[in-house]
């Protein structure tokens, strides 16, 4: 299945990547992300960014109404160079994995 959404996101080096999303279906309905585990990654060349449920950087807020949270925290982001980098956010859920989105972040230098 392909990914359901495409996101851009832009951050600086100089501040923390704080989202909070609500994963939903087709309806805008929530899905139930109970037991989920969620992971994130952004990638330029060999130069990557993760974050997941198992390093505790994403956080399930209410999981039966769809509700996570996600805190990269700024010294993670200016111990990478700036430029734009391929990202994707996967669930897996009953051993099953699904790309929730793809996109780019453009990580700035910041002044």
């Amino acid at each position: 299945m392909p990914a359901r959404y495409r996101i851009e996101w832009s951050v600086s080096q100089k501040e923390d990547l704080a989202i909070s999303r609500q994963f939903t279906d087709s309806a805008k309905q929530p899905i139930d992300i109970t037991g989920m585990v969620i992971v994130y990654k952004a990638k330029n060349g060999a130069n990557v960014i993760e974050a997941s449920t198992a390093n505790g950087l994403i956080t399930i807020d209410d999981a039966a109404d769809g509700l996570w949270s996600m805190t990269i925290p700024k010294a993670t982001l200016a111990a990478k160079p700036a430029g734009v980098y391929t990202h994707d956010m996967v669930n897996t859920e009953d051993g099953v994995t699904t790309e929730f989105f793809v996109g780019t972040l453009e990580l700035r230098p910041g002044v």
